[in-house]
């Protein structure tokens, strides 16, 4: 019993998309023993890779330890643009549905303010908006 209630430190929204994808609880245990800021990237990579337990645990022992940056913090706009960056890269690869609808559903599904759902799109819009500027200006 002790084994399966470990499994619920993970947050919510991990459970909930562990729940949705049926991930075995081996590889769980797996996430659950990689460093709490590294999880979710883990469980997404298992999901994407359809990663066994022993590949998830090779995973984990082989994450660089992040050690916290001192006096040099990375401005926003360069995260959200290195974001943006990286939902290219997704959106390119071949697996990729290109259903924005069930991109869509899935994030509405982790959102729990709806609210959200309305600041979001905005924010998108607005980026698509000067990402658009930017292409004609290169032109």
């Amino acid at each position: 019993m002790e084994r399966h209630l470990q499994l619920l430190q993970l947050p919510s929204d991990l459970l909930y998309l562990a729940k949705l994808y049926n991930v075995p609880e081996g590889r769980l245990r797996e996430v659950l023993a990689a460093p709490s800021s590294r999880r979710r990237e883990l469980l997404l990579l298992a999901l994407e890779e359809d990663m066994t337990a022993r590949e998830l645990r090779e995973t984990v022992k082989s994450l660089p330890v992040k050690k916290p940056r001192k006096g040099v913090a990375i401005p926003t706009h360069k995260k959200a643009a290195s974001r943006l960056r990286s939902f290219l890269k997704l959106a390119r690869r071949q697996d990729f549905s290109q259903n924005f609808e069930e991109v869509a559903v899935e994030f509405s599904v982790t959102t729990e303010d709806a609210n959200e759902l309305l600041e979001t799109a905005e924010y998108l819009e607005n980026q698509a908006s000067w990402l658009r500027e930017m292409y004609e200006r290169r032109k």
